[in-house]
This record gives C-alpha cells, sequence and structure tokens, in this order.
C-alpha cells in the first residue's frame, strides 16, 4: 500500500517522531542529528501500516472515508504491478493542479522511492478514486529538470509542509507524478 498518507495525518507523524525521539537513537554528525538506521526502517514499516489502514478504510467505505484527513484531501491510486502485474492500491495526498492531480513519492523521506512510483515507471495507465467517483488516468513522472517541477513542488509544500521536510531528510529528489484523469 502507501506511504504518504503519513503526510498529512498527525498523530502517526507524532508517533514516527516520537520513534526518533529517543536521544540514543540518534548520532550527531557535523553538527547535524541523524536517525540511525532502525529507527528508520521502524518509522518506515509504521507509515506503510498507517497506510494499508487507511487505504482499506477508504476502499470499504467505498469513498465515504478516509479522504480528508484534517484540511488534506486524499485519493486511492491504482498501478498494476511491475512484477506481480496485480493491481495495487495505495491513499495519496490529493493535490488539484488545474484538471490533473500531483503525487509526491516521498515514502516520508525514505531514501528509496516508494514501489507505486515503481510501478508507474513500468506502466502509466492507472486508476484514481476521488471519494466516490472512480476515473482511469495516465500518469506521467515529473522530472525535477522538467520546467514545471518547482511550481509543483511550491503547491505540495503549500499543501503539507512535512515535504519540506521529507526532503531534508532524503538525498534524492523526490519525484513528483501528475495524473490526468480520462474524460468519461
Amino acid at each position: 500500500m502507501g506511504y504518504d498518507s503519513l503526510a498529512s495525518h498527525p498523530s502517526c507523524f507524532q508517533t514516527a517522531e516520537t520513534l526518533a525521539g529517543h536521544a540514543n537513537s540518534f548520532r550527531v554528525l557535523e553538527g547535524e542529528v541523524l536517525m540511525t538506521s532502525t529507527i528508520m526502517e521502524r518509522k518506515f514499516k509504521l507509515i506503510t501500516i498507517i497506510s494499508k489502514i487507511h487505504g482499506y478504510i477508504y476502499l470499504l467505505s467505498r469513498g465515504k472515508f478516509g479522504t480528508q484527513l484534517g484540511s488534506v484531501p486524499f485519493l486511492l491510486l491504482t498501478t498494476t504491478g511491475s512484477k506481480s502485474g496485480k493491481k495495487r492500491t495505495v491513499p495519496l495526498t490529493a493535490i488539484l493542479y488545474g484538471g490533473h492531480y500531483i503525487l509526491i513519492a516521498s515514502f516520508g523521506g525514505s531514501p528509496s522511492n516508494p514501489a507505486w512510483l515503481t510501478n508507474i515507471r513500468h506502466n502509466p495507465t492507472v486508476q484514481v478514486r476521488v471519494g466516490t467517483k472512480i476515473q482511469n488516468a495516465e500518469a506521467r513522472i515529473i522530472k525535477p529538470t522538467d520546467p514545471e517541477y518547482d511550481t509543483m513542488w511550491k503547491k505540495a509544500v503549500a499543501t503539507s509542509e512535512r515535504y519540506a521536510i521529507y526532503q531534508k531528510a532524503t538525498t534524492r529528489k523526490i519525484p513528483i507524478v501528475m495524473v490526468t484523469p480520462h474524460e468519461v
């Protein structure tokens, strides 16, 4: 399931921060505090669990619950597994951008990309569920060198400031995906 639903769920984020809050779980390197790999692994496992629960609630309620956490809207993204060929569904922050949605592949600041991004690289045909409405769509990965990347990134950070925190936590440039629903 997904990873970015933690980005806007305050109590889950606080739990992840609590895991990281133990003084003996940090090491200081050139004046910066870094989490040890054990704490990072716990954080990403927690993100995965919370995301699965969120996704199940969204799915089982047929889009009546789980569509918004606080002021942040969510959608369900369904991709096709790059190895398995199975449908994979993940709740993600739904950032409206014109007639499109932009999705942030932050995985909570992980050094690796989320699985759903790998799936899109192999097959950009996806499905999105926004509330009770389900649409087929095409996904396009926006590269950091693309002219629209900076504008989309600013919109993402305006939606949830945690994306800026996640970017600082990783050395990779966090990918952005633009999803364009097909007209019905």
